[in-house]
Protein backbone atom coordinates (compact mmCIF):
# COMPACT_ATOMS: atom_id res chain seq x y z
CA UNK A 1 0.00 0.00 0.00
CA UNK A 2 1.53 3.11 -1.09
CA UNK A 3 1.88 6.42 1.75
CA UNK A 4 -1.39 8.34 0.06
CA UNK A 5 -3.41 5.27 0.10
CA UNK A 6 -2.13 4.65 3.83
CA UNK A 7 -3.32 8.81 3.94
CA UNK A 8 -6.91 8.15 2.50
CA UNK A 9 -7.40 5.29 4.96
CA UNK A 10 -6.48 7.21 7.88
CA UNK A 11 -8.88 9.90 6.70
CA UNK A 12 -11.37 7.84 6.02
CA UNK A 13 -11.59 6.05 9.06
CA UNK A 14 -10.84 9.31 11.03
CA UNK A 15 -14.03 10.77 9.32
CA UNK A 16 -16.38 7.78 9.96
CA UNK A 17 -15.10 7.92 13.82
CA UNK A 18 -16.01 11.64 13.79
CA UNK A 19 -19.61 10.77 12.79
CA UNK A 20 -19.97 7.75 14.98
CA UNK A 21 -19.14 9.96 17.76
CA UNK A 22 -21.80 12.85 16.69
CA UNK A 23 -24.62 10.27 16.28
CA UNK A 24 -23.82 8.50 19.36
CA UNK A 25 -27.41 7.18 20.01
CA UNK A 26 -27.03 9.63 23.68
CA UNK A 27 -26.94 12.61 21.83
CA UNK A 28 -29.34 12.02 19.00
CA UNK A 29 -31.77 11.07 21.75
CA UNK A 30 -30.89 13.84 24.06
CA UNK A 31 -31.46 16.01 21.06
CA UNK A 32 -34.81 15.20 20.22
CA UNK A 33 -36.37 15.03 23.82
CA UNK A 34 -34.80 18.51 24.35
CA UNK A 35 -36.56 20.05 21.06
CA UNK A 36 -39.57 17.70 21.39
CA UNK A 37 -39.69 19.23 24.75
CA UNK A 38 -39.32 23.13 23.84
CA UNK A 39 -41.92 22.73 21.21
CA UNK A 40 -44.80 21.52 23.02
CA UNK A 41 -44.31 22.10 26.68
CA UNK A 42 -46.38 24.90 28.06
CA UNK A 43 -44.47 26.39 30.51
CA UNK A 44 -40.84 26.09 31.77
CA UNK A 45 -41.05 24.48 34.85
CA UNK A 46 -42.81 21.59 32.95
CA UNK A 47 -40.15 21.26 30.65
CA UNK A 48 -37.72 20.87 33.46
CA UNK A 49 -39.53 18.47 35.15
CA UNK A 50 -40.28 16.38 32.25
CA UNK A 51 -37.04 16.41 30.43
CA UNK A 52 -35.17 16.34 33.99
CA UNK A 53 -37.08 12.52 34.42
CA UNK A 54 -36.29 11.32 30.86
CA UNK A 55 -32.77 12.23 31.00
CA UNK A 56 -32.43 10.47 34.18
CA UNK A 57 -34.20 7.31 33.81
CA UNK A 58 -33.83 6.64 29.96
CA UNK A 59 -30.27 8.16 29.45
CA UNK A 60 -28.37 8.46 32.94
CA UNK A 61 -29.18 5.50 34.71
CA UNK A 62 -28.77 3.26 31.70
CA UNK A 63 -25.38 4.37 30.94
CA UNK A 64 -24.12 4.46 34.30
CA UNK A 65 -25.39 0.55 34.81
CA UNK A 66 -23.39 -0.09 31.55
CA UNK A 67 -20.16 1.02 32.93
CA UNK A 68 -21.01 -1.00 36.36
CA UNK A 69 -21.48 -4.29 34.46
CA UNK A 70 -18.27 -3.60 32.55
CA UNK A 71 -16.69 -2.71 35.70
CA UNK A 72 -17.46 -6.04 37.15
CA UNK A 73 -16.73 -7.43 33.40
CA UNK A 74 -20.40 -8.68 32.62
CA UNK A 75 -19.57 -6.63 29.08
CA UNK A 76 -16.62 -6.05 27.56
CA UNK A 77 -17.74 -2.49 26.08
CA UNK A 78 -20.67 0.02 24.62
CA UNK A 79 -20.77 -2.07 21.27
CA UNK A 80 -22.26 -5.46 23.16
CA UNK A 81 -21.28 -7.78 20.29
CA UNK A 82 -21.87 -10.90 22.01
CA UNK A 83 -26.13 -11.29 22.45
CA UNK A 84 -25.85 -12.90 25.98
CA UNK A 85 -23.90 -9.39 26.93
CA UNK A 86 -26.89 -6.92 25.44
CA UNK A 87 -29.56 -9.15 27.49
CA UNK A 88 -29.21 -7.48 30.84
CA UNK A 89 -28.28 -3.83 30.07
CA UNK A 90 -31.20 -3.40 27.08
CA UNK A 91 -33.64 -4.96 29.57
CA UNK A 92 -32.35 -2.33 32.33
CA UNK A 93 -33.10 -0.15 30.02
CA UNK A 94 -36.27 -0.58 28.93
CA UNK A 95 -37.41 -1.55 32.30
CA UNK A 96 -35.97 2.22 33.65
CA UNK A 97 -36.98 3.94 30.40
CA UNK A 98 -40.68 2.82 31.42
CA UNK A 99 -40.71 4.68 34.60
CA UNK A 100 -39.70 7.85 32.41
CA UNK A 101 -42.81 7.07 29.91
CA UNK A 102 -44.86 6.57 33.73
CA UNK A 103 -43.16 10.03 34.86
CA UNK A 104 -44.07 11.95 31.54
CA UNK A 105 -48.03 10.92 31.99
CA UNK A 106 -48.43 11.84 35.74
CA UNK A 107 -46.53 15.08 35.22
CA UNK A 108 -49.69 16.23 33.00
CA UNK A 109 -47.06 16.97 29.51
CA UNK A 110 -48.98 17.94 26.55
CA UNK A 111 -50.99 14.75 24.90
CA UNK A 112 -48.64 15.31 21.70
CA UNK A 113 -45.31 14.99 23.36
CA UNK A 114 -46.88 11.38 25.16
CA UNK A 115 -47.53 10.74 22.43
CA UNK A 116 -43.67 11.18 20.67
CA UNK A 117 -42.37 9.70 23.79
CA UNK A 118 -44.73 6.59 23.77
CA UNK A 119 -43.81 6.04 20.09
CA UNK A 120 -40.38 6.33 20.54
CA UNK A 121 -40.66 3.51 23.23
CA UNK A 122 -42.89 0.93 21.68
CA UNK A 123 -39.83 1.83 18.58
CA UNK A 124 -37.05 0.79 20.90
CA UNK A 125 -39.07 -1.95 22.88
CA UNK A 126 -38.96 -3.86 19.38
CA UNK A 127 -35.36 -2.98 19.09
CA UNK A 128 -34.37 -4.50 21.90
CA UNK A 129 -36.08 -7.45 21.85
CA UNK A 130 -34.90 -8.36 18.23
CA UNK A 131 -31.42 -7.58 19.70
CA UNK A 132 -31.68 -9.73 22.27
CA UNK A 133 -33.29 -12.89 20.54
CA UNK A 134 -31.63 -12.96 17.24
CA UNK A 135 -29.90 -10.14 15.31
CA UNK A 136 -27.65 -7.25 16.60
CA UNK A 137 -29.26 -4.12 14.66
CA UNK A 138 -27.36 -0.69 14.79
CA UNK A 139 -28.41 0.99 17.19
CA UNK A 140 -26.98 4.38 15.38
CA UNK A 141 -29.05 3.72 12.68
CA UNK A 142 -31.81 3.19 14.32
CA UNK A 143 -32.02 6.12 16.67
CA UNK A 144 -30.94 8.38 14.58
CA UNK A 145 -34.04 7.19 11.78
CA UNK A 146 -36.89 6.87 14.42
CA UNK A 147 -35.68 10.55 15.95
CA UNK A 148 -35.67 11.97 12.15
CA UNK A 149 -39.08 10.48 11.70
CA UNK A 150 -40.46 11.01 14.97
CA UNK A 151 -39.13 14.82 14.14
CA UNK A 152 -39.94 15.20 10.38
CA UNK A 153 -44.19 13.98 10.90
CA UNK A 154 -44.48 15.14 13.96
CA UNK A 155 -42.60 18.93 14.43
CA UNK A 156 -41.38 19.90 10.97
CA UNK A 157 -41.16 18.43 7.67
CA UNK A 158 -38.33 20.15 7.01
CA UNK A 159 -36.27 17.84 9.22
CA UNK A 160 -36.28 15.59 6.55
CA UNK A 161 -33.38 17.11 4.72
CA UNK A 162 -31.26 15.19 7.38
CA UNK A 163 -32.35 11.46 5.61
CA UNK A 164 -29.03 11.68 3.50
CA UNK A 165 -27.01 11.58 6.83
CA UNK A 166 -28.71 7.97 7.30
CA UNK A 167 -26.26 6.45 4.62
CA UNK A 168 -22.93 8.48 6.18
CA UNK A 169 -23.68 7.05 9.20
CA UNK A 170 -24.27 3.91 7.83
CA UNK A 171 -21.10 4.15 5.97
CA UNK A 172 -19.20 4.54 9.19
CA UNK A 173 -20.40 2.01 11.36
CA UNK A 174 -18.96 -0.36 8.29
CA UNK A 175 -16.14 0.89 8.00
CA UNK A 176 -15.46 0.62 11.70
CA UNK A 177 -16.20 -2.68 11.00
CA UNK A 178 -18.93 -2.32 14.03
CA UNK A 179 -21.76 -3.80 11.75
CA UNK A 180 -22.39 -5.43 8.23
CA UNK A 181 -23.84 -4.46 5.72
CA UNK A 182 -27.02 -6.72 6.91
CA UNK A 183 -26.93 -5.09 10.43
CA UNK A 184 -26.92 -1.42 9.04
CA UNK A 185 -30.18 -2.63 6.16
CA UNK A 186 -32.40 -4.31 8.71
CA UNK A 187 -32.16 -1.66 10.99
CA UNK A 188 -33.21 1.11 8.95
CA UNK A 189 -35.85 -1.41 7.48
CA UNK A 190 -37.22 -2.21 11.01
CA UNK A 191 -37.22 1.82 12.35
CA UNK A 192 -39.43 2.64 8.75
CA UNK A 193 -41.63 -0.40 9.69
CA UNK A 194 -42.29 0.03 13.30
CA UNK A 195 -42.55 3.54 12.78
CA UNK A 196 -45.76 3.35 10.41
CA UNK A 197 -47.11 0.94 12.88
CA UNK A 198 -47.21 2.65 16.01
CA UNK A 199 -47.89 5.83 15.02
CA UNK A 200 -50.71 4.57 12.91
CA UNK A 201 -52.08 2.95 16.48
CA UNK A 202 -51.54 6.28 17.82
CA UNK A 203 -53.01 8.64 14.90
Amino acid sequence: MSEGEKSDKKIYTFLAHAVTYATTPAIVGGFLLFYTLYIFSPNEKLFLETFGAICFFSIIMPVLFTFYLMRKEKVGNFHMKEREERTIPFAFAMAVSAISLLAVKLLGTNHEFFRIVLTFYLMGLGYVIINILRFKLSGHIFVFTASLLILTFFVDVRFVFLAPLIILIGWSRGRLKEHTFGEVAGSLAYSLVSFIIFSFLFQ
